[in-house]
């Protein structure tokens, strides 16, 4: 009768530790979910802002822009279900590693997707960057080379621009 009652309180202890040792796995697996969560909206941050000025000069459509707001909004919906979870494990174990990394994320997210604008494309030419194929270079190149005079080279030289003292000003 004795050796019933302890491998009955054995298998109460085995089921109550595998229990825990279930939810500490989910805690770590969640833990690490949350840092990839944060890496991702890094990325996502550093893409955007990348494409943005791609727009700006020019390389990039403007709808890839658009895109990006589809990213942010993406990974704001996923961010906001973990926040959720990681109050469950707050309660449960303390300390939820990256928690305010994720909170501080978000609220970011929120702040740009508030804050979105349309990339506007500089009307100045000189403001973007023009694709050159190895001719025009060329063509270009033997332009800055060439004498005085040549066609398309100024037949005179600029004068300096004057120096004068910065008290000038006050």
């Amino acid at each position: 009768m004795t050796h019933t009652r302890a491998i009955k309180h054995l298998e109460l202890l085995e089921e109550g530790w595998k229990r825990d040792h279930h939810e500490a796995m989910e805690y770590n697996e969640f833990e690490e979910s949350l840092t990839e969560l944060v890496s991702v909206f890094r990325i996502i941050q550093v893409v955007g802002e990348s494409t943005k000025q791609r727009v700006f000069n020019g390389i990039t459509q403007p709808e890839v822009w658009d895109q990006m707001r589809e990213g942010y909004e993406r990974w704001l919906a996923v961010a906001d279900s973990q926040q959720g979870q990681a109050g469950r494990f707050e309660r449960a174990f303390g300390r939820v590693r990256n928690a305010q990394e994720l909170k501080e994320c978000i609220l970011s997210a929120r702040d740009t997707l508030a804050d979105w604008k349309p990339v506007t494309i500089p009307k100045a030419l000189g403001s973007r960057e023009v694709p050159l194929c190895e001719a025009e270079a060329a063509d270009l190149d033997a332009l800055l080379n060439a004498p005085t005079g040549s066609p398309g080279k100024l037949n005179w030289t600029p004068k300096a621009i004057p120096t004068v003292d910065a008290s000038f000003f006050e």
